[in-house]
């Protein structure tokens, strides 16, 4: 399966081939930041139980990160997956965004950070804007919109991404794992790269 099932609250659950599945929980809220959100990993057969936590999934640190929100999960062509979270702050700086790889088997923990996720580095980056673009090989694709590139505004970007390993174990976009843009409005869509780029 490779699609979303959505509630009108925004939460969702996506079924992956190993019979695993992805729980979104884009309205938790973790200590004191509101609509952090979540993304919970369950194991086939037994599936999960109890709260919701940093330690049983992927969590935002801030007030609307909104991880787990709809649209934001894409099943790689091999079973792995990755999730998107366009709006995910670092810091002080807003909508930075990130793209996390992961793994059927055994989904991440804990909050967002360079250390598990592709993520940007300055405000309006908005890694994973439209979701990740998966390739016929097993790997994918992931924009960041408002990518800066030294003093080009809005450039944007393209990253690839190994369906089996991620992007390196995280880390920012730079102009060294990513394809620049010209500007935003140039940037391809999800649907153009396809077309563009077949894996």
């Amino acid at each position: 399966v490779a699609g979303v099932v959505l509630t009108a609250q925004g939460h969702g659950v996506v079924a992956l081939p190993n019979s695993a599945y992805l729980v979104g929980s884009s309205k938790f809220s973790r200590n004191s930041a509101i609509r952090a959100g979540a993304l919970t990993w369950a194991p086939p057969v037994t599936g999960r139980v109890g709260v919701v936590s940093e330690a049983n999934s992927l969590v935002g640190g801030q007030d609307l990160d909104v991880v787990g929100t709809s649209l934001s999960v894409t099943v790689l062509a091999n079973g792995n997956a990755v999730a998107t979270s366009e709006f995910w702050d670092d810091g002080s700086l807003n909508d930075v965004g990130a793209a996390t790889f992961i793994d059927q088997n055994a989904g991440p923990t804990g909050p967002i950070s360079a250390l598990n996720s592709l993520i940007g580095t300055n405000s309006g980056d908005a890694v994973g804007f439209g979701g990740a673009v998966a390739l016929a090989n097993g790997n994918y694709l992931v924009r960041a919109v408002g990518w800066l590139n030294g003093s080009a505004t809005n450039e944007g970007s393209v990253t690839l991404g190994s369906g089996l390993s991620g992007t390196d174990g995280g880390a920012p976009v730079s102009r060294g794992r990513a394809v620049p843009g010209n500007q935003r409005s140039l940037l391809p869509l999800p649907e153009q790269i396809r077309l563009l780029w077949k894996g």
